[in-house]
């Protein structure tokens, strides 16, 4: 294949990531998201997302693959993205991390050059900043995408305050992505918001993946959850919150700042198996 055939191919992000990353490849419901984004950044379009997956079911994977797509493709005219986590150490490090080897496994670009939070390649970048209350993150700039990650444990006056204004002078695409918990949460306001706005004009903003969906590309981490079900219960609000996407505050479940992880239950439910389709059933 000649390399304007593999140009041509990558144009696309799904493309991209199953030309680039043949190991890492984008799952289906990962590729329609990140495509979404990608053609807001690259219409200048200064669209709103909100993006919430299953645990453990390729979030970051899909966030570092759209954000090292980005770069690529601005590589010569440049950009800067701008990524948000609730800590810089370990959370922000750790997506670093991620799209560093990313980037350092492209086969269409030059590697990437680091400078402390930031990563360059080419005339694109993308910092990592921290949302904690005492971090400071003033004065930095995004004008392709900015991008708040585990949106549920950034507080809603800090992101407003001083995250927001930093995409506003070139209208930068904006990703919220996490994990439900309450309605009081910046992710849970940033999902209403868009839902209905979505619902007025069609145009789609709000990504929910079950652990179901991702469970027909995964057969074994259908099995996972399958079994945690089994164990914990449907209603145990980890469960409700990290496999079903439930706030717990909208089905009369105990309200708390964090879900509690599984832990001591009662005796657990009869033992379930998992289907093709995702489903767990009486086994």
């Amino acid at each position: 294949m000649t390399w304007n055939e593999l140009v041509k191919i990558a144009e696309g992000v799904g493309d991209f990531s199953r030309v680039v990353w043949p190991r890492w490849e984008m799952r289906e419901y990962q590729a329609r998201v990140a495509g979404h984004v990608a053609r807001s950044v690259l219409a200048g379009a200064g669209l709103q997302f909100a993006v919430v997956f299953a645990r453990q079911s390729g979030k970051d994977e899909m966030l570092a693959q759209l954000t090292a797509y980005l770069m690529n493709r601005h590589r010569l005219a440049g950009g800067s993205i701008l990524t948000v986590n609730p800590t810089y150490r370990p959370q922000g490090l750790i997506a670093r991390r991620r799209l560093l080897d990313r980037l350092g496994s492209n086969i269409m670009t030059g590697p990437a050059t680091s400078d402390g939070h930031l990563l360059r390649l080419g005339r694109a970048s993308c910092g990592f900043l921290s949302a904690n209350p005492v971090a400071q993150a003033r004065g930095e700039t995004a004008t392709l995408m900015l991008a708040c990650n585990e949106a549920q444990e950034v507080q809603s006056a800090r992101w407003d305050a001083v995250f927001d204004p930093m995409g506003a002078s070139a209208s930068a695409t904006q990703v919220f992505s996490g994990t439900v918990w309450t309605s009081s949460t910046l992710l849970a306001r940033q999902m209403a918001y868009l839902g209905e706005l979505e619902r007025k004009d069609g145009v789609k903003r709000v990504f929910k993946v079950g652990w179901e969906e991702v469970a027909l590309y995964v057969p074994r981490y259908g099995d996972q959850v399958c079994a945690r079900i089994a164990q914990f219960g449907r209603d145990h609000p980890f469960i409700r919150t990290e496999y079903f996407l439930e706030e717990l505050d909208a089905g009369g479940g105990p309200v708390r700042s964090r879900p509690p992880r599984p832990d001591a239950r009662p005796p657990p439910a009869p033992p379930l198996g998992h289907t093709r389709q995702g489903v767990c059933a009486a086994g």
